[in-house]
């Protein structure tokens, strides 16, 4: 296929994004009170991201490898940024979220 996609496939693709958006920030808003206290919880053994990463390291089995450690830190960074997010009011209904993108909810 050359040239511009078509512009369903980019709606559809849009929405897709906007539902998985929307899926993702309810899942955290499930977990919120969960996952913050386990991470309350670390904060209260460390205060420093050098600290906070030695004990997730060490959370991790022996055969770990370097890509599960990046990966384990990156999925952390992601979660405190949602919960911060969320905890701030920094999060968009789908419907809101399409009607940015001009699309019909």
């Amino acid at each position: 296929m050359h040239g511009r996609p078509d512009h369903h496939f980019e709606d559809a693709l849009i929405a897709a994004t906007a539902l998985i958006h929307h899926l993702t920030v309810a899942a955290l808003r499930l977990t919120r009170k969960t996952t913050r206290g386990k991470l309350d919880r670390m904060a209260s053994k460390s205060d420093t991201v050098k600290a906070k990463a030695r004990e997730l390291i060490e959370q991790l089995p022996d055969t770990v490898t370097w890509d599960d450690v990046a990966y384990e830190i990156a999925v952390r960074r992601s979660v405190e940024r949602g919960l911060d997010d969320i905890d701030a009011g920094r999060t968009y209904t789908s419907e809101a979220l399409l009607k940015s993108l001009g699309l019909s909810a």
